[in-house]
């Protein structure tokens, strides 16, 4: 969902803005931002459904849950 993923980016930016004073000291803050961004995508993705995120995790497939159809 497109305006999901803005939100996460915004999301991103704004932790990214509300640490600068630390973050632009280390060497890649492009890192920072993207592994930020990965960060909250895992959050929302395990708060939402915690099978789902258990089956991306593991690797299994599509990420449906065992059985289902």
């Amino acid at each position: 969902n497109s305006h999901e993923a803005e939100e996460l980016v915004q999301d991103a930016f704004l932790k990214l803005w509300e640490r600068w004073d630390r973050v632009a000291q280390v060497d890649d803050p492009v890192a920072y931002l993207l592994t930020t961004g990965m960060n909250l995508y895992r959050n929302r993705l395990r708060r939402a459904s915690p099978k789902l995120f258990a089956h991306w995790r593991l690797g299994h497939g599509d990420g449906r849950a065992s059985g289902a159809v």
